[in-house]
């Protein structure tokens, strides 16, 4: 699991992303977002292409653009490094 901070329109929120499976040039994130309310978010990176939202209770596009970019930037930053490290801005 890894966890960062998310600054968005003032307000901070906890994001937690889970790996579930990352196998053959397939990643498949879960990701958790505390706040003001409680969020989730499937996605997909499939070899080099943009991740992909596959699903969402989170109603606010800006948003869900926010969260995947903390997600990138999560896998980004982790590459080499283990699981559970946590990040303090993204």
């Amino acid at each position: 699991m890894y966890r960062t901070d998310l600054y968005f329109e003032d307000d901070i929120f906890d994001i937690e992303v889970d790996v579930i499976k990352r196998e053959e040039g397939i990643t498949i994130y879960w990701s958790t977002v505390y706040g003001k309310k409680i969020g989730r978010l499937y996605c997909i990176k499939i070899d080099d292409k943009p991740l992909m939202m596959t699903s969402s209770t989170i109603i606010n596009l800006d948003f869900e653009k926010a969260v995947l970019n903390c997600i990138n930037r999560i896998e980004y930053i982790n590459a080499d490094n283990g699981p559970g490290k946590l990040l303090q801005h993204c």
